[in-house]
C-alpha cells in the first residue's frame, strides 16, 4: 500500500495556488496550480514546495525586465547573451524552452539572479563580442565550470555533433544521422534549431 499523501490543495507558494494533485513522479507528486497571472501549470512539489518554483515564469520575465531597466544594460550585447540564456532555461513560454528548460537544462543559480556575476566572469574568461557562449557537456546547465566562450561557427559545429537523436532503436548524432539517410548535415541541423527534436525524427524516417 503506498505511502499517503498529504493534501495541499488551496495552499499557497509564492505565486502559485495549489488547485489539485495529478500522479505521483517518482519521490515527489505532481500537482495542478495556477499562478496569480491566471496560468495554470503541473509542477513537482518539491519544486515549488522548496521556493525552487515561485511561479509558472511570469516572475522570471519581470525580474529580468525590471533588471534590464534599474542597470542600464539593455542594450549591451552581453546582457542580452544573459536574459536570453535565462528565458529558454526557465521561461516555459520562450521558444526555445522545449530544447533547454524542457529537458532539465537550467542556469546556475549566482548567474541566474545576478547579472553581474555572470558578466564578471564572463569579462575574467575570454568573453569578446564575436563570441557566444558554449556549454562543453551539451547535457549539463549553464554554470562556470560548463561554459566557454567559442566562435559561432565552432557552436554550431559542436552542437551538431554532440545532439543525440534516438530513431527506433538506433541512437546517433545529428551529423551521424545525416550521414545515414545522405543529406548534408547542415539540413539536419537547422531543421532541428527550427522544429525541435520530434520534426527531426519525422524527417529522419521519411528519408530513411
Amino acid at each position: 500500500m503506498g505511502r499517503r499523501i498529504a493534501d495541499i490543495t488551496g495552499q499557497r507558494f509564492g505565486r502559485l495556488t495549489v488547485l489539485e494533485f495529478v500522479a505521483r513522479s517518482g519521490s515527489s507528486t505532481l500537482w495542478k496550480c495556477k499562478c496569480d497571472c491566471g496560468n495554470e501549470k503541473i509542477l513537482r512539489r518539491s519544486n515549488f514546495q522548496y521556493g525552487e518554483t515561485k511561479s509558472c515564469g511570469c516572475l522570471l520575465s519581470e525580474t529580468v525586465k525590471d533588471r534590464m531597466i534599474k542597470h542600464g544594460h539593455s542594450q549591451e550585447r552581453l546582457h542580452n547573451i544573459w536574459v536570453h540564456m535565462n528565458k529558454r532555461c526557465h521561461l516555459p513560454k520562450d521558444k526555445d524552452f522545449p530544447n533547454y528548460g524542457g529537458r532539465g537544462i537550467s542556469v546556475r543559480e549566482e548567474w541566474k539572479n545576478s547579472y553581474d556575476v555572470f558578466a564578471h566572469w564572463a569579462k575574467s574568461n575570454g568573453y569578446e563580442t564575436n563570441l557566444t557562449i558554449d556549454r562543453i557537456d551539451n547535457d549539463k546547465g549553464y554554470s562556470p565550470e560548463n561554459c566557454r566562450w567559442v566562435t559561432k561557427e565552432f557552436n554550431d559545429s559542436h552542437r551538431r555533433n554532440v545532439i543525440k537523436i534516438t530513431v527506433g532503436s538506433i541512437t546517433d548524432t545529428l551529423t551521424g544521422w545525416a550521414n545515414r539517410i545522405n543529406v548534408p548535415r547542415k539540413r539536419l541541423y537547422k531543421r532541428y534549431s527550427k522544429y525541435g527534436e520530434p520534426k527531426v525524427k519525422e524527417y529522419i524516417l521519411e528519408n530513411l
